[in-house]
């Protein structure tokens, strides 16, 4: 992937993230072209990536849309999550290396920082950097790649938290909390961690907020 292809799929990654495209959005090439300031080829090539990611799907008579995953498909990823990251914090050898807690802390405090200033774009890259730092104790490349990308494909409806200051206090507390684990040696309190840092009340959100936007439009049509 060339320079210009990933800077724009980050972007791309983050507008639809933060709720700038809003689910099942049409992505117009020409606005795009000019927020990005990038040729329509390198835009094109940064669809075929976000695709490949679910982020976007190609509308027979509408082009690009920013995906819209049925509350299904939600709830199966989140299950799989917790699955895997729950067997990912089963594997961390504890107390984790200090290399690992002191750069989980740094993050942290740039992440509260981050948070305070309700810098957003900046928390969801930090978000992403803790996660990944700290699933990369258990020293399973597979898995902790596998944590990345199914990570990646939850996000989707990760706007509605942002705005959410109780959901975001606790997450950054539960962040903490998971800090403090990887010093001990209770691999039980870990694991309990990590499976309550997954909200299926978030689930449950997303699935009244998706019936209530197709009846809607149910109705409208």
């Amino acid at each position: 992937m060339s320079e210009a292809v990933s800077r724009v799929v980050e972007a791309l990654y983050e507008d639809i993230v933060l709720g700038v495209f809003p689910l099942g959005s049409r992505l117009v090439e020409e606005p795009l072209v000019q927020r990005y300031d990038v040729k329509r080829h390198v835009l094109r090539e940064a669809f075929a990536q976000l695709e490949e990611m679910s982020f976007v799907v190609r509308v027979p008579n509408r082009g690009v849309v920013v995906h819209e995953p049925s509350p299904r498909e939600i709830r199966e990823l989140y299950e799989f999550r917790v699955l895997i990251e729950s067997h990912a914090a089963s594997c961390i050898p504890l107390p984790a290396p200090k290399v690992v807690t002191q750069a989980l802390r740094k993050v942290q405090t740039a992440y509260s920082e981050a948070l305070k200033a309700k810098d957003f774009r900046r928390v969801l890259h930090l978000n992403n950097e803790f996660h990944r730092t700290l699933y990369s104790a258990c020293e399973n490349r597979t898995l902790t790649s596998a944590i990345e990308e199914y990570a990646a494909r939850t996000h989707l409806i990760a706007a509605m938290k942002y705005f959410d200051d109780s959901i975001m206090a606790r997450t950054e507390a539960q962040h903490y909390e998971l800090i403090a684990a990887m010093e001990g040696r209770d691999r039980e309190r870990l694991v309990s961690l990590v499976v309550g840092h997954f909200s299926l009340n978030q689930v449950d959100r997303y699935d009244a907020m998706y019936r209530h936007r197709h009846r809607l439009a149910s109705n409208a049509g």
